[in-house]
């Protein structure tokens, strides 16, 4: 297959990106590992091994970040599922908004919701200032504004997803946490009790004293 003897090396870990140019039929393959290897065969083919950093304990996360195992991860998922199927018992539909909203979001109409100065903030392609969510009830808002604005009331929403606020001091608060809630909005005087009793539902659900 190859033109070239490829020298071998212990494979153990990789990740792989292949694209396709279909105008000459080129693809391009690259591989990273633990070692230094180099090869290049026919068809168009080229592979590239590169080293990874020597120490991995320099690469860091940033601070209220945190990575979960995969016995971390299948216990977040089983509370997840019990939280939501609660709210689905109780007609609320999922819904899913971007993890990016633009700044203006907050700042127009929703000044009160938030401090600015605790998302996270940068440009995007076109020069917009852009922010990472820092809860969901103003993406909602916002979603019921534009998508629901012809819709009759009331709309039952429920969404469980990651929110991101930047903590000055850390004392032990995340800046990614997962956000779990439900919305009720346009029903009348008993929409609080509907929502709280949700909540108790929610809590003897998952066990909480």
């Amino acid at each position: 297959m190859y033109s070239k003897e490829i020298r071998e090396c212990p494979l153990q870990h990789r990740s792989m990106s292949v694209l396709h140019e279909a105008c000459d039929r080129k693809v391009q393959v690259k591989i990273r590992w633990n070692h230094v290897y180099y090869g290049r065969p026919d068809y168009g083919m080229s592979i590239l091994c590169l080293q990874e950093a020597e120490n991995m304990q320099e690469i860091r996360i940033p601070q209220g970040m945190r990575d979960l195992t995969a016995s971390q991860s299948r216990r977040k998922e089983a509370l997840r599922k019990r939280i939501e199927d609660v709210f689905d018992s109780f007609g609320y539909e999922k819904i899913c908004t971007p993890t990016i909203e633009y700044a203006d979001t907050y700042r127009i109409g929703f000044t009160s919701a938030t401090d600015l100065s605790e998302m996270y903030r940068f440009l995007d392609q076109d020069g917009n200032l852009v922010m990472m969510r820092v809860d969901m009830t103003v993406p909602i808002a916002r979603f019921c504004a534009t998508r629901y604005s012809k819709a009759e009331p009331p709309f039952r929403f429920r969404y469980c997803s990651e929110v991101f606020k930047i903590r000055h001091m850390f004392a032990g608060k995340r800046s990614q946490v997962t956000d779990c809630g439900i919305e009720l909005i346009g029903l009348d005087d008993h929409s609080d009790i509907e929502v709280l009793y949700t909540a108790i539902r929610v809590l003897q659900q998952i066990g909480a004293k």
